[in-house]
């Protein structure tokens, strides 16, 4: 029986990500968020700082509700820190920095590209006659 071990940094991330979408879609944050992902949190080896990348469908869209979500989080960091706190179980709370993560939405517009391409349209006539 192998037993994957699993170091505190990816379980404290693990936790992390758990209740951070719990706190961004509970009651009290649904209308600001309700279409932002967490899709990673990376937690130093220290446990002092924590990188969460989000992901949100105004990704896909460019300008004001792309640049709403990102001024959102900046200024309720620190309620988002303080109820990250109340359901932490750690004698320090870490640094929290939100990064957007652009390799889903460059994924998400290169398969619709791919799906919008007409496989008939490359067939080689000399094939398509036979």
């Amino acid at each position: 029986m192998y037993i994957e071990k699993v170091s505190r940094s990816e379980r404290v991330a693990k936790q992390i990500k758990k209740i951070m979408t719990d706190i961004l879609y509970g009651i009290k944050f649904s209308p600001k968020y309700n279409s932002v992902s967490i899709s990673e949190v990376d937690v130093s080896k220290d446990l002092k700082n924590v990188k969460i990348y989000y992901t949100s469908f105004a990704d896909l869209m460019e300008g004001a509700s792309r640049d709403l979500i990102v001024s959102n989080l900046r200024e309720d960091l620190v309620l988002l820190r303080k109820n990250l706190a109340q359901s932490l179980n750690m004698k320090y709370v870490p640094s929290i920095s939100f990064i957007e993560d652009k390799q889903r939405i460059r994924s998400i517009r290169v398969n619709s590209i791919i799906d919008s391409i007409d496989p008939t349209d490359y067939l080689d006539e000399d094939s398509s006659s036979a």
